[in-house]
């Protein structure tokens, strides 16, 4: 965990200092599973359960999404803000759009960054993975309201994104440990 944090910081004084070089931040930052599993809750109801790790108004958000096996989330935005995210496990394929049009399709495995700007570009991720799959999101700045499409690229659906986990803990009594769902338990060694 003292990764996260370092990763935290330095991503906090790059946005501060309005320097570049976040995409390079997130891939030379080893961040593993491990490293994120306090914050990786799931929901039995939710396709993609979205855990928030650390949130500065005005600043940047980093939030953990945890993906059943086969889900794609709706074509959305992400409002004003620039998305950055990296695969932490599985691997991710993402559709990219742009002004309703179909643009481009990429496929990040474990390790790999991707960065949306917030200029008319709109996204779909989906998890064609067996397993699930984990991603580390960062906003800059974070946004409270974003923008779903139907495959048309019909009008905007203003929508507002929520947490199963706000800093490591459940906010619900359906959220779980994504640990405790997979029945992984740590090896004890003597």
């Amino acid at each position: 965990m003292a990764r996260l944090q370092e990763l935290i910081l330095s991503l906090r004084e790059k946005v501060i200092q309005r320097s570049d070089g976040i995409d390079e931040l997130l891939t030379n930052f080893q961040i593993t599973f491990e490293d994120c599993k306090k914050y990786a809750f799931v929901k039995d109801s939710k396709g993609c359960s979205r855990n928030l790790i650390f949130d500065e108004p005005e600043v940047c958000r980093l939030t953990l999404s945890v993906w059943k096996p086969g889900f794609q989330n709706r074509i959305h935005d992400h409002g004003q803000s620039h998305c950055y995210f990296k695969v932490i496990l599985g691997l991710l394929e993402e559709t990219h759009f742009r002004d309703g049009r179909h643009v481009a399709d990429s496929v990040y495995k474990e390790g790999q960054v991707c960065h949306m700007t917030d200029t008319g570009a709109c996204h779909q991720m989906k998890n064609n993975h067996d397993g699930y799959s984990v991603s580390l999101h960062v906003y800059i700045p974070p946004f409270d309201r974003c923008n779903t499409y139907d495959e048309a690229g019909g009008a905007a659906i203003p929508v507002t994104p929520s947490f199963i986990s706000r800093y490591g803990f459940a906010v619900d009594r359906e959220s779980r440990r994504l640990l405790d769902v997979l029945n992984i338990r740590p090896i004890i060694q003597m």
